[in-house]
Order: structure tokens, then C-alpha cells, then sequence
């Protein structure tokens, strides 16, 4: 009976201590979509996120911006890394314009490096907030460059994609499953599939796009006036990419 008790004792501190750092990330990534649901303003959105930083333990919380890149016509993509108390970790993923927050975006979890339930839970609770005329504005202004036909659900599922890119991976540098499955599609001459790489909002997965298209010219196919003009953008376009190592250097430098 008395180790039966202890049993009960120690099941229920577990519960506990498990419900109470739940409630402790779900409290704080309410806090965090309450300022991205209020402010309009990018400078006032950070300066209010670090204000509440600033609040758990200095030696195990940090803010950091993880990259602040050119999306094009303007606009501005950045992610913000957020770590509390050394435990607690949460990425923003924004869109500006100048100043204008047009989309933003509280995700839990270390990106790109979430675990089943973190992934979950964000796919429940994930809620951005969209500024409507300023995401159609720029829809508008790179589906006509681009000639993609790309909505508000394009623009927040791809926004919001964790990922690890990669063209090579491991001690041997094998090439990944995503290197071998564009060389399957330049194989097939999937032209359709790989530009829809290149038209992505995703900067890596446009450079997966550049890399397609590259290979399908050393294979001598046939490449329209357009998706020339697209490469050749990108090629000059300076946007940083997140990569497990420097292995897209090699899509964009011959």
C-alpha cells in the first residue's frame, strides 16, 4: 500500500511538472500573437517581443534574428529565434514592407528542428496575422513576374515551412533525398514541378529550383526565355539562405 501511494505521489509531481511547462509555452506564445495580432509597426513588434524577453532569466533568454532577407519588390522576409529561461523556444516568422508588418507568424519549437509534437501543435494553434491588402498587394506584383498564381494560404504554408536544405549531407557529403529527387526530375524532364520551385516563396526552394533548371541545361533541354529571366534574377537577388551547410553556394557560383 505505502509503495502504491509513492507510485501515485511521484505520477502526479510528473503530471504536473509536464502541465505546468505546458502551460508556461502556451502562455508565452499567447503573449507573443497578442503583439503580432496589435502592432502594425515592425520596430514597435520587435522592441514589444524583447521587452518580454526581458523578463525570464538573462543568462538563458535571447532574441536573435536568425535572417532579415529580400523577398522581392520591397518586401522583407525575417525570422526571429526566441529562447526563455534556456528551455522555452519559439520562432516568428514576419513580412515587411518598410515598416508595415504584413504577416506574422508565432510558431513553438526550434526551427527548422521540430519534433512531431511541436509540429502538431503549431498545426493546431498556428493562427498569422495578415495584413489582407498588403499580402494581395505583393501576390499581385510577383505572380505577374514570376507567372505563379500563389494565394494568402500559398503565402502563409510557405512562410512558414521548417525545413533542413541541404545537397549533401554527412561526413562522405552523400547527396540528400531532395538532391536525388530534383535529379529524378530533370531525368524525367518534369519541367512543370521544378518550376514550381523556382516560383516558390521559399528562397531555398527556389535555389532547389535554380538547381534544377541548371542540370536541365547541362542535360541540353530546352529552357523558356522566362524561366532564363527568372534564374538570372536570382542569381543577382541577395538573399540569405538557410542551409545545414554551405552546399547551395554551388547552385548560384559556377
Amino acid at each position: 500500500m505505502y509503495k502504491r501511494l509513492i507510485f501515485i505521489l511521484l505520477m502526479l509531481m510528473a503530471f504536473s511538472e509536464a502541465f505546468s511547462q505546458s502551460n508556461i509555452y502556451t502562455s508565452f506564445y499567447r503573449k507573443f500573437e497578442a503583439v503580432a495580432n496589435k502592432e502594425t509597426s515592425y520596430k514597435q513588434f520587435y522592441t514589444r517581443i524583447d521587452s518580454i524577453v526581458k523578463t525570464r532569466e538573462p543568462s538563458n533568454s535571447s532574441i536573435k534574428i536568425e535572417f532579415d532577407r529580400d523577398v522581392d519588390f520591397g518586401y522583407t522576409q525575417q525570422r526571429i529565434n526566441i529562447t526563455l529561461n534556456g528551455q522555452y523556444s519559439y520562432h516568428l516568422n514576419l513580412l515587411t514592407h518598410h515598416d508595415t508588418l504584413c504577416f506574422a507568424s508565432v510558431l513553438y519549437g526550434p526551427a527548422p528542428f521540430l519534433s512531431d509534437k511541436e509540429d502538431n501543435y503549431n498545426k493546431r494553434t498556428n493562427h498569422p496575422k495578415i495584413d489582407t491588402l498588403q499580402a494581395i498587394k505583393y501576390l499581385k506584383l510577383r505572380n505577374a513576374f514570376y507567372g505563379s498564381t500563389k494565394t494568402i494560404d500559398d503565402l502563409k504554408n510557405e512562410l512558414n515551412t521548417a525545413e533542413v536544405y541541404a545537397l549533401f549531407c554527412g561526413e562522405a557529403a552523400d547527396k540528400t533525398n531532395e538532391y536525388k529527387n530534383i535529379e529524378q526530375l530533370v531525368k524525367q524532364k518534369r519541367i512543370n514541378e521544378l518550376r514550381s520551385m523556382l516560383v516558390s516563396i521559399s528562397c531555398e526552394r527556389q535555389a532547389y529550383g535554380v538547381l534544377g533548371f541548371k542540370l536541365l541545361q547541362k542535360a541540353h533541354a530546352k529552357i523558356s526565355i522566362n524561366d532564363k529571366k527568372i534564374i538570372a534574377y536570382l542569381n543577382r537577388r541577395k538573399s540569405a539562405l538557410l542551409e545545414c551547410r554551405g552546399c547551395f553556394l554551388s547552385v548560384f557560383n559556377d
